[in-house]
């Protein structure tokens, strides 16, 4: 495997005077997928380093960033021997137990706040508490996430480690539990609103965020399928007359399918092309991508990448969460682990949770198995808990 010290992280101070293990480049890790990346990366420290440039903008998110991933690639290297690509959900468990906890302490912890070129330099300053480790842990779950949207890893093991018990675990395979709940939207809702407007591409990224947000959780589009179709891929449905709208998609597997679209959907996708200078509703054939870059010369009729809507939508939950931190500290963790599939999960839910009809959901989530379908049913233990606790009363009341 080869290795290289001098990433594009920048050079790890941890070597002074000391023998470590190189931090591998990887590369060629067990999870790398198998399709080429949208990133220009070769290797994984080349995929980290594109990931923080991503919130290269801001100073602090930027720091922050940096800190956990040196913290989990020095790590991995130190006690593993391993690439980022070929850490295991077994590997992040046993990550997020040493956090709280880093061993040997004069390897690990610091006795005082240096520099990172600083001789006496460690990746902690102590125990992790458990906020921190959360925190950490939503930010290793958004760069292993970002490479994932990007192609470079195939799956993001941490979903399956999350610090839980086996019991816990089992059950969040067995259903859907990556999904925002009302309080959430709305706070991301109302975050949108707040967007300072006070310049004309500030109030492109407004609209557009709107438009966004709206289009993900109305038709639980996946990233791919939103950054790939454009706004003549929604068409009036032609057995009611044109009075129903259907966005008529290419999904996963090539498969094409329609997904129906409510008046408020149509009416938000008014507003959007309304800003854009288009007509409100689309025509046939029409080339304009669904979701726009923002002005420039020609940009208006260029789609945006995957990674670019993804880092755009994880923006907009990282600044949210930071806005309800200090009222809804629970409400923050979920935000700033939330990402573009969580609103596809998002959308389906909430069709499950008003319907409660298992063929409505399978048919808008496109699911080939109902099995997929079933995950999004979280009425079922509602329903159990309700039965147990009435049968517990009527034997109560028996004896």
């Amino acid at each position: 495997m080869a290795e290289q010290q001098d990433s594009a992280l920048g050079h790890c101070p941890w070597d002074h005077e000391r023998v470590i293990p190189p931090l591998p480049l990887g590369g060629d890790g067990a999870l790398r997928s198998r399709d080429a990346p949208t990133i220009a990366a070769d290797n994984d420290l080349e995929a980290v380093a594109s990931w923080l440039n991503e919130v290269r903008e801001n100073r602090n998110t930027h720091a922050a960033y940096r800190k956990e991933a040196e913290r989990l690639l020095l790590w991995a290297a130190e006690t593993r021997g391993k690439a980022l690509s070929a850490l295991l959900a077994n590997d992040y468990s046993d990550y997020f137990d040493f956090v709280l906890d880093p061993r040997p302490r004069a390897r690990w912890v610091a006795q005082r706040r240096v520099s990172r070129s600083h001789p006496d330099w460690r990746p902690f300053l102590g125990p992790l508490s458990e906020a921190s480790r959360a925190q950490a842990r939503a930010i290793i779950n958004g760069l292993l996430s970002y490479l994932v949207s990007v192609s470079y890893l195939r799956t993001n093991p941490l979903a399956s480690a999350r610090g839980k018990s086996r019991a816990s675990s089992r059950r969040t395979a067995s259903r859907i539990e990556r999904f925002l709940g009302p309080d959430a939207i709305d706070a991301v809702l109302r975050h949108i609103d707040a967007m300072p407007t006070g310049r004309v591409l500030e109030e492109d990224r407004r609209e557009r965020a709107r438009w966004i947000f709206t289009f993900l959780r109305d038709a639980g589009a996946r990233a791919s399928e939103a950054v790939s179709h454009t706004m003549g891929s929604i068409q009036p449905d032609r057995e009611s007359g044109g009075e129903f709208w259907t966005w008529q998609v290419r999904g996963k597997g090539d498969k094409e399918a329609q997904v129906p679209l409510a008046a408020q959907t149509m009416e938000a996708l008014g507003a959007y092309r309304a800003h854009l200078g288009l007509p409100a509703l689309p025509q046939p054939g029409e080339r304009t991508p669904l979701i726009c870059r923002l002005r420039g010369a020609g940009r208006m009729r260029q789609s945006l990448t995957r990674a670019a809507l993804f880092r755009i939508v994880k923006d907009i939950f990282r600044d949210t969460a930071t806005a309800v931190r200090a009222a809804r500290p629970e409400l923050a963790e979920q935000l700033e682990s939330a990402s573009t599939h969580w609103m596809r999960h998002t959308s389906i839910t909430e069709l499950a949770q008003a319907t409660g009809d298992l063929r409505v959901v399978q048919r808008f989530g496109r699911h080939n198995d109902v099995r997929t379908s079933m995950r999004y049913i979280h009425t079922l233990d509602r329903e159990v808990f309700a039965a147990v606790s009435r049968r517990a009363k009527a034997l109560k009341q028996k004896s």
